[in-house]
C-alpha cells in the first residue's frame, strides 16, 4: 500500500516538475521571441551609429535590456530549485520506503519468536 503511494507521489511530483519545466520553457522562448522582434539592442544602435535615437531612448532600451536578463536568470533559478525540490521529495520518498521496509522486517522477526 505504501509502495503505491510513493510511486503515485513520485509520479505525480514528476508531473509538477514537467509541467513547469514545460512553462518555464514556454515563457523563455516567448522572452527570446521578443528580444528578437523589439527594438534593436543598445549595443547594436551604438554599433551601427544609427542617428536618430536620443540618449534617452538608449539608456531606456539599456534598461530594458538589463530587465530582460534579470528575468531570465529568475526563470532559471526556479528552475533550478523546482528541480531541487523534486529530488528532495524522491529522497525523501526513498527513505520512507526504507524505513517501512525496516519496520515490516522487525514486525515479522517479532511475530516469528
Amino acid at each position: 500500500m505504501e509502495i503505491r503511494n510513493y510511486i503515485f507521489t513520485s509520479s505525480a511530483l514528476q508531473t509538477v516538475e514537467d509541467r513547469v519545466t514545460s512553462k518555464m520553457e514556454k515563457m523563455r522562448l516567448k522572452t527570446v521571441a521578443s528580444i528578437d522582434t523589439a527594438e534593436p539592442t543598445p549595443a547594436a544602435v551604438l554599433r551601427a551609429n544609427q542617428p536618430g535615437f536620443t540618449q534617452k531612448q538608449i539608456d531606456a532600451l539599456k534598461q530594458q535590456e538589463a530587465q530582460v536578463q534579470a528575468r531570465e536568470q529568475e526563470i532559471q533559478q526556479i528552475q533550478s530549485s523546482v528541480t531541487e525540490l523534486a529530488q528532495i521529495f524522491n529522497d525523501l520518498a526513498r527513505l520512507v520506503i526504507e524505513q517501512v521496509c525496516t519496520i515490516f522486517l522487525t514486525y515479522d522477526i517479532m511475530t516469528i519468536d
